[in-house]
């Protein structure tokens, strides 16, 4: 399964099992007259649920807790040297544009 789709499976089973599955019992409490402690235990398990999948989604999916240090880190070396490189090329335009706008004002 792609990691897309695991997205999507993860976070379509939190949504179904955190509102819909509680949503559908309220209507079941409220039109059919099902018990009240039926409806808060399975609404109460449902939430439950729905959180444990979202932690274990997070778990299992995320490369920060079970994944490569070593890729992290070059991930993490690369996106700073990045910034870095954006940092020096702002300076050097500032620089620049602190040149032109000192000779526009010398031409005044």
């Amino acid at each position: 399964m792609s990691r897309s789709a695991g997205k999507w499976l993860a976070g379509l089973s939190v949504i179904f099992m955190g509102f819909g599955f509680p949503a559908y019992l309220a209507y079941l409490a409220a039109v059919y007259n099902l018990n009240i402690w039926f409806v808060g235990i399975f609404t109460f398990l449902s939430l439950l649920g729905a959180a444990g999948i979202a932690v274990v989604y997070l778990g299992v999916s995320s490369e920060w807790i079970f994944g490569d240090d070593d890729e992290i880190g070059d991930r993490h070396k690369n996106v700073v040297e990045t910034l870095q490189a954006l940092v020096e090329r702002m300076d050097e335009l500032y620089e620049s544009l602190k040149d032109i706008d000192d000779m526009l004002k010398m031409e005044e």
